[in-house]
């Protein structure tokens, strides 16, 4: 069962109809976690939104700050620590960075906020937009984006593509993945002799161990694909 609908597969056997029960209560509470998440997620981007309009119509350089810090003490007082100035501060960068509305919505049955919270300290607009999109597409965890965000992800798949000339038969992005890059032994910063140097190396091995001895040949046909 993947949504909440009547069905007319309501077992008749014991077992089987608690076991169809669980399910539906277990799937009951998987739909409300993201409901729950998604309203939560476009609450702090309006909330964000609204306190960076209401900054900039007052036009004072040292008014956000203030808001901040009594909007921070007034929410924190109704509703808890969730409120405090610093998590205030992200929901605005929250609504600056990311100003489209339905993408947000569609954003926030994705991910949940904490993926938010790592995504807005990504300066580069172009890489938060890359780790938002591989987040949502590959369902990574929330350690999994920090993990990806620190290895620089998106920066060594740029340096990679950039070593890749038109028209050749490496695609782009094939080393975009730093455990790639890793196990080749390379930098961020390679040079396409590089790479061509480390894949030469892991083939001589791998035609050592299987012993097949053809280095020269391995050798051309590598020549061809860079």
């Amino acid at each position: 069962m993947s949504e909440l609908v009547p069905t007319d597969d309501v077992p008749q056997d014991g077992e089987a109809f608690v076991a169809y029960v669980v399910a539906l209560v277990e799937q009951g509470r998987r739909v409300a976690a993201v409901q729950v998440n998604a309203a939560l997620t476009v609450t702090y981007w309006l909330v964000g939104r609204a306190i960076s309009v209401n900054a900039l119509r007052n036009g004072r350089a040292d008014y956000g700050r203030e808001i901040l810090a009594s909007l921070g003490q007034e929410l924190g007082a109704r509703f808890g620590a969730g409120f405090d100035p610093s998590n205030l501060s992200r929901m605005v960068s929250f609504a600056r960075q990311f100003p489209d509305f339905a993408r947000v919505s569609e954003l926030a049955h994705q991910l949940s906020w904490t993926h938010v919270k790592a995504l807005v300290a990504v300066k580069s607009e172009a890489a938060r937009a890359f780790y938002a999109d591989e987040a949502a597409a590959k369902h990574l965890s929330v350690r999994e984006l920090r993990t990806a965000i620190e290895r620089k992800a998106y920066e060594r798949r740029e340096i990679a593509n950039a070593q890749i000339p038109e028209g050749s038969a490496v695609p782009r992005d094939t080393f975009r993945d730093p455990l790639i890059l890793d196990a080749l032994g390379l930098k961020d910063s390679f040079l396409e002799k590089d790479l061509e140097a480390a894949i030469l190396r892991d083939m001589q091995a791998f035609l050592m161990e299987v012993g097949r001895g053809d280095w020269d040949a391995a050798e051309s046909k590598l020549a061809l694909l860079v």
